[in-house]
C-alpha cells in the first residue's frame, strides 16, 4: 500500500496511526505542497490522505481511515467512541481554530516538513495560509503570547481523556481525532499543555508510532 500525505494534516495522522496500529505494510509518500501535478492529476483532486491499494481503486480523506479499518486485525479493534463527548472537546478546540492557525502555520515552515522541503512549496503554502489567516506570517508570529494564552485557556478546560492504559492500550475511535490535532500543538515552544493531556499524548503517541513534535517545538 502507498500512502500520500502530510505531517501535519489530521486525516492523514489519522490513517497514518490506523496502518501503524494494526501493523499494515505501508510505504509513504510526502508531496511537496506546491506539486500540483501529483496532488491534482496523479490523486485525482482527492483531498490529503490518499491511498493506493491492490484491492481498490485511489481512495482519499476519510474513505481512506476507513478502509484501513476494515483491513485491520480483528484481534486488535479500536475501542468505541464516545460521539457526544468528542464532539464536545472538538467544539471547544474550534473556538481557537484562528488562535491555532495563527501559531502552527508560520511554524510549519520551521518544522523541516518533508511536503515543505522546497522554497517554492514553502512559498505556496506561505501564500495559501497567509489568505486564510488574513495577516502575514510575521504578524501572527508577533501575536504569539496572545494566541498562545488564549489557547491554554480552552486546553485547561478541556474534560480529561480516557487514556489507552486504562483500557489494556488499546487505541479508541476518539483517539484518531483527537490525538492529531493535539500533537500538532506539541510543535509550540512554551505552551502549557494540562498534565494530564501530556500524557494521553505520550500514551498514543508509542501506541500509534506516531512521534510527538517536542523536538521540533519552536
Amino acid at each position: 500500500m502507498k500512502l500520500y500525505l502530510d505531517e501535519h494534516c489530521p486525516s492523514c495522522i489519522a490513517a497514518e496511526m490506523l496502518a501503524h496500529y494494526h501493523q499494515l505494510p505501508l510505504q509513504k509518500v510526502h508531496p511537496l505542497n506546491d506539486d500540483l501535478d501529483t496532488r491534482y492529476q496523479q490523486l485525482d483532486a482527492q483531498p490529503l490522505p490518499v491511498l493506493e491499494h491492490p484491492q481498490a481503486d485511489l481512495t482519499g480523506g476519510l474513505d481512506v481511515v476507513q478502509l484501513l479499518s476494515n483491513l485491520g486485525s480483528p484481534q486488535q479493534p479500536l475501542r468505541a467512541g464516545l460521539p457526544a463527548r468528542r464532539q464536545q472537546l472538538l467544539k471547544q478546540l474550534a473556538s481557537v481554530d484562528y488562535n491555532s492557525n495563527c501559531l502552527l502555520f508560520p511554524r510549519y515552515l520551521q518544522a523541516g516538513f518533508a511536503s515543505l522541503a522546497t522554497e517554492s512549496a514553502r512559498e505556496h503554502f506561505r501564500q495559501q495560509k497567509e489568505a486564510l489567516i488574513n495577516q502575514t506570517f510575521a504578524q501572527a508570529l508577533a501575536n504569539s503570547n496572545l494566541h498562545l494564552q488564549r489557547l491554554q485557556t480552552v486546553l485547561a478546560q478541556l474534560p480529561a481523556p480516557d487514556l489507552p492504559s486504562a483500557f489494556g492500550q488499546r487505541l479508541s475511535e476518539d483517539d484518531l481525532v483527537i490525538f492529531p490535532r493535539l500533537r500538532n500543538f506539541t510543535l509550540l515552544a512554551g505552551l502549557q499543555m494540562p498534565e494530564v493531556w501530556q500524557q494521553y499524548l505520550q500514551e498514543v503517541s508509542a501506541l500509534a508510532a506516531i512521534p510527538l513534535f517536542h523536538d521540533r517545538a519552536c
